[in-house]
């Protein structure tokens, strides 16, 4: 059993916060788990090399299954997930904004979808996939991540911009960071406003509440 986040190679770190390995190995006599994942903050790729797992979203009942390579983004509810008797997820956590530079899809569009990510990426993903499934250790999985990344880079479609610099300063620093020093750091005006705007929508994918009252507009 195996649930580990794990540095990706140094020059990728722009890119990718982490890799997540979770490897699950049940007898089939054993009853199989079901998890419930709560909302977290990040946008994902998801490989499952051996078996794929089974969602459900708690609040629609929607239910997704059978999909080798998945992309989703920010989720503002709890879903279940239902996994095999030998289950292998290795996930990409890009850092903020990264999804949206390397591929120009806009986050706000991927929020609560878990998709088929061989609608973005092409089927590249399926070799890739077929990499993880014949690894020789986990070693060897964060490698053959390192090498998909790097090309991925070099077809980025969208400039790095301010706004990624400031959501990098609030990913690596320890202070406490309030909305107008984020603002500052990407040279944003926080103007008092009937609903939430933010240009920076397409790199971050944030959910935001339907009452908020600040709106947040470039100065660029």
């Amino acid at each position: 059993m195996l649930l580990k986040d794990f540095i990706p190679a140094q020059d990728v770190q722009e890119y990718v916060q982490m890799y997540r390995i979770v490897h699950f190995h049940f007898k089939k006599e054993q009853p199989l788990p079901i998890k419930a994942y709560p909302p977290r903050p990040e946008q994902c790729l998801a490989f499952y090399p051996y078996e794929t797992e089974t969602i459900q979203y708690q609040n629609s009942g929607k239910i997704v299954k059978n999909i080798p390579v998945v992309l989703y983004g920010q989720f503002s509810e709890v879903t279940n997930r239902m996994i095999g008797h030998n289950f292998l997820v290795f996930q990409i956590i890009f850092m903020p904004g990264a999804l949206y530079r390397i591929t120009g899809i806009p986050s706000q569009e991927i929020t609560n979808q878990y998709l088929d990510a061989e609608s973005f990426f092409s089927t590249e993903l399926r070799e890739i996939n077929e990499q993880l499934f014949h690894a020789k250790g986990y070693n060897a999985m964060l490698e053959v991540a390192n090498t998909f990344i790097r090309q991925l880079i070099k077809k980025q479609k969208k400039p790095r911009l301010l706004i990624d610099d400031a959501c990098s300063l609030l990913m690596k620093t320890t202070r406490k960071i309030n909305l107008h020093m984020l603002a500052k750091e990407a040279c944003l005006a926080l103007i008092k406003h009937s609903g939430l705007k933010i240009p920076g929508l397409q790199w971050i994918g944030c959910v935001l509440p339907q009452n908020a009252t600040t709106t947040i507009t470039s100065t660029w």
